[in-house]
């Protein structure tokens, strides 16, 4: 039932970790690598949250469900990046 989540999830971690260490070779931009973590920790809520779906009511969500999910996601990462977005901005000027 969350067998293939659990692997999904490893399987976006990995490939996450390969684009970052390809990154160091390849000299990718700093919004790119930005964009990666980005989307990476979105992947990451995203399964989980599927995860507890599929706890919670004992089957695999239908499409509109996986919708509804991720949409509740990016609203997460929406409102902390809003809600946190002068510490990001400090956080990212001490960085260059």
């Amino acid at each position: 039932m969350v067998v293939g989540n659990t692997a999904s999830v490893q399987i976006a971690k990995k490939r996450f970790l390969i684009n970052f260490i390809k990154h160091k070779e390849a000299k990718m931009t700093d919004q790119r690598l930005m964009t990666m973590i980005i989307v990476s920790n979105i992947l990451s809520a995203y399964y989980g949250n599927k995860a507890s779906f599929c706890a919670v009511n004992n089957k695999e969500p239908d499409d509109a469900e996986k919708e509804d999910l991720l949409k509740r996601v990016i609203t997460m990462f929406e409102n902390l990046s809003t809600s946190y977005l002068k510490d990001i901005e400090e956080i990212a000027e001490g960085a260059k």
